[in-house]
């Protein structure tokens, strides 16, 4: 009676199975970004279960909107993907969601999945002051950038000294930068020119963001600011290393508050193990109240010689307003010299230069040999006129000889 009960069992279960398996992985995912409507969108994805139509999708937490997509066959099993949406708030107050799928022969529920801050990013902070052409229109515009920086939460404050410059006309521009998850914001401010001039007080913009606040100002001193030179310069000529550097020199520019990028092929690079940019404190010149700076691209050298086109990009309030910008470009195969004096407070030296298609200084050896050159031509040009001197005296005095003689005679 026993063993009749068994095969019963045995058969009833085989039944209602019907052949099915069981999933034998899940796993759920999230979107990168919140949408506009102020949801998150979550993912699950399951696999190695059959048949397609056995499958359903259950999910734990607070969860709208489900919708469940038909099965895809993969070999002889299928893979299923469910997916459902969550308000931000309940996102970024970390609360975990799971999702569970199940069919006769089984289930599998995935791990838990939350909201895991990024560590945020601080901002490179920018301000451009107005020009004097500008002040003498009566108006004074100041613009503050701040570029790369996450998440994207911040607050602009403006003051004159130490008080808030409240009501006054403000922009705010923000972008986004989608290979690096971070964040440009723009921030304008309009006042008055002999609210700046004449407050003998310094205009200072402030980022707040994750905590920290940033800050610069910039007080009126009655000049004019200065468009940089930039030059790039080349690596140097049969470098046995597999790293080579390029060189981006911007030179003579006021005031100091300047941003320089480099691209790849039209392309911003970010400071990376394969790109590692490294840019100087800003040098004032001395005597002058100039500056200068010098920023370096260190790539693989197997990419330089492959033809990659690198750009040295310069921002500088002084340069054109049209494009705000300046651009150099080189690549292996139209390796152009720049000829640019990179002294910088060096005492002075005779030294000379010749461009031919590179770069040629002159060494200790070559200035001897060509003083020597030239003192053998001059003292073979004073042997010349010498000896016609004294032809010409001698004929003088012969010719005189002959007169004193025949009228002697």
């Amino acid at each position: 009676m026993c063993c009749v009960c068994v095969c019963v069992c045995v058969c009833v279960f085989v039944f209602f199975t019907g052949g099915q398996t069981k999933p034998s992985s899940i796993f759920a995912v999230s979107s990168c970004g919140a949408s506009s409507d102020g949801f998150q969108t979550l993912g699950c994805v399951t696999s190695g279960f059959s048949p397609a139509e056995s499958l359903t999708f259950s999910w734990t937490g607070d969860v709208t909107g489900k919708v469940d997509y038909p099965a895809m066959k993969s070999s002889d099993a299928y893979t299923a993907v469910s997916q459902v949406q969550v308000k931000n708030s309940d996102w970024e107050a970390k609360k975990s969601f799971t999702c569970k799928a199940t069919n006769q022969a089984g289930s599998l529920e995935s791990k838990p999945i939350q909201f895991l801050r990024a560590e945020p990013k601080p901002a490179t902070l920018l301000l451009t002051t107005p020009t004097n052409a500008e002040l003498e229109t009566g108006n004074a515009t100041f613009i503050c950038v701040a570029s790369q920086f996450s998440p994207n939460k911040f607050k602009f404050t403006w003051k004159l000294g130490d008080g808030v410059l409240s009501g006054k006309n403000r922009q705010e521009i923000v972008t986004e930068e989608k290979s690096t998850k971070t964040f440009t914001a723009v921030s304008i401010l309009e006042i008055a020119a002999n609210e700046w001039i004449y407050s003998y007080s310094p205009v200072k913009c402030e980022f707040e963001h994750s905590g920290s606040i940033e800050s610069l100002e910039a007080k009126y001193e009655g000049r004019d600011p200065t468009s940089p030179s930039v030059y790039l310069l080349p690596p140097p000529e049969n470098t046995q290393d597999n790293l080579v550097t390029l060189t981006c020199y911007v030179k003579r520019f006021y005031p100091k508050d300047v941003v320089v990028y480099w691209l790849a092929n039209d392309e911003k690079l970010n400071n990376t193990e394969q790109y590692q940019q490294n840019t100087t404190s800003v040098l004032e010149v001395e005597n002058e109240q100039l500056y200068s700076v010098y920023s370096q691209l260190v790539v693989d050298a197997g990419e330089w010689k492959n033809g990659t086109t690198f750009s040295c990009l310069v921002y500088h309030e002084a340069i054109d307003p049209t494009v705000r910008m300046i651009a150099r470009s080189i690549d292996n195969q139209n390796n152009k010299p720049t000829l640019v004096s990179l002294s910088m407070n060096v005492p002075s030296v005779q030294t000379c230069c010749v461009l031919y298609d590179e770069l040629v200084w002159n060494n200790p050896k070559e200035e001897n040999d060509c003083n020597m050159a030239l003192t053998f031509i001059f003292l073979f040009i004073f042997s010349l006129f010498y000896c016609i001197g004294v032809t010409v005296i001698k004929v003088r005095c012969c010719q005189n000889f002959k007169n004193i003689y025949l009228l002697i005679n």
